[in-house]
């Protein structure tokens, strides 16, 4: 469990929204960007130290810049990209560089999240 990985430091914090507490919880490591779950019917759209931001709307992306990649074939600029599991992966462009600029905006997606690329094969 990621409470006793943590050896009883302390990562409660309060509820965020639109600036004002609305709640506590007992441990930011149980909150990712875009959940719902234990975030008082409010979507998590942001970590702030050990308060948890929440808004009635996830946040829509239409660029990323992705790191550490690891090529397993040819450079293809257009791609299919899933960024969340069991999300149906999306259309997209990729550089070089890493920067993923989505066709339709996409929902959250969070610091850290793998992307995973195809050809559409």
């Amino acid at each position: 469990m990621l409470r006793e990985r943590y050896n009883g430091v302390d990562y409660s914090g309060e509820i965020i929204k639109s600036g004002k507490v609305i709640g506590k919880h007992n441990g930011v490591y149980n909150f990712t960007i875009g959940q719902r779950k234990r975030a008082l019917g409010n979507y998590v759209v942001g970590l702030n130290g050990n308060d948890v931001v929440v808004s009635d709307n996830p946040v829509a992306v239409n660029e990323i810049k992705v790191g550490s990649i690891n090529w397993t074939g040819y450079f293809c600029e257009d791609v299919m990209v899933q960024t969340r599991y069991r999300q149906k992966a999306v259309r997209a462009k990729i550089s070089v560089d890493g920067r993923v600029r989505f066709a339709e905006p996409q929902y959250s997606i969070g610091w850290g999240e793998v992307a995973v690329f195809s050809d559409g094969d």
